[in-house]
């Protein structure tokens, strides 16, 4: 219990250990940030009141319960934020979620997310290439798609039409896939274009953008395994050059070296790798923070 204690003291404020896991949680987790009330979403989670579409509605005895029930009762100011923000969430629980995020179950459990879907997604430069080795990392079918899809909503401009494209040219003969993709087709997205520049602190480099807008025909039309392309891609300029481009001419394989060697790219895609470095670079960072917390948390045990 004194560990527990410990930890919990230790913890920065609104620091959520747990990641939301359905579309629930991901409403209670959007309402809890609005309000910016998210240490409380581990107890709503602890005493399943996760559903706060029907908390939005409900009389004030249950509304009185549950804010006692995860602790918000003894700070009134919290509650009165929290209902405010709740009463305005239900009036559009949509607005401003994400367009996946109704489909975020299905995509979970009956999907593979981490195979041609990641492929043609780092070839679009939606995903990094240094993405990849995050999503793979889980065991299971299942975490591997969520971290794709959480990696994937957080990135600042529209990605759920992007996203549905990739999803059906990936799986062309997945008939569950194909399903869920026409369901998809009806959904009008609402999601802002916010399309940002990152400025000199992400460095580019043209190889790196070559190799990434042709990841899938190297992948896929070349005798060799991904982490191949990922070495290179990770050893720098010169390696790239004389080693990939090399490699693919002596194995008769010119026609895509010569691809890769003469893409070019758009302002856009441009962009899209600038956001998806500064995005990456972030989660290292708070990755780094949280690791920081617990080593000064196992110090004072």
């Amino acid at each position: 219990m004194y560990d527990l204690l410990l930890l919990t003291a230790l913890k920065p404020d609104g620091m959520a250990t747990n990641q939301p896991k359905n579309l629930l949680e991901r409403q209670l987790h959007c309402v809890l940030e609005r309000s910016s009330l998210l240490q409380y979403y581990e107890r709503f989670i602890k005493h399943g009141e996760c559903d706060v579409l029907t908390l939005s509605k409900a009389g004030d005895g249950k509304f009185k319960d549950v804010m006692k029930t995860v602790g918000m009762a003894k700070n009134s100011s919290h509650v009165h934020q929290f209902k405010d923000t709740l009463l305005e969430w239900a009036k559009d629980p949509d607005h401003k979620l994400h367009g996946l995020f109704r489909y975020y179950d299905d995509l979970l459990e009956n999907t593979v997310l981490d195979k041609m879907v990641l492929d043609n997604l780092i070839s679009r430069c939606i995903l990094m290439i240094e993405d990849r080795e995050e999503i793979i990392k889980p065991t299971t079918q299942r975490e591997r798609n969520k971290v794709l899809l959480d990696i994937l909503t957080e990135r600042p401009y529209p990605t759920f039409h992007l996203f549905k494209d990739v999803l059906k040219e990936s799986e062309p003969n997945n008939e569950c896939v194909q399903m869920l993709v026409s369901r998809m087709q009806t959904t009008e997205s609402r999601e802002e274009d916010t399309y940002c520049h990152y400025g000199p602190e992400i460095s580019l480099h043209n190889y790196k953008l070559q190799l990434q807008q042709n990841y899938t025909i190297f992948v896929h039309g070349v005798e060799c395994k991904t982490d191949i392309a990922d070495y290179l891609y990770q050893e720098g300029k010169d390696s790239y050059k004389h080693l990939l481009l090399a490699a693919l001419r002596h194995g008769q394989y010119e026609d895509v070296a010569s691809k890769i060697e003469e893409t070019e790219f758009s302002d856009q895609e441009i962009q899209l790798y600038e956001i998806g470095m500064k995005k990456l670079k972030d989660r290292l960072k708070e990755k780094g923070n949280h690791m920081s917390y617990f080593i000064r948390a196992l110090k004072l045990l």
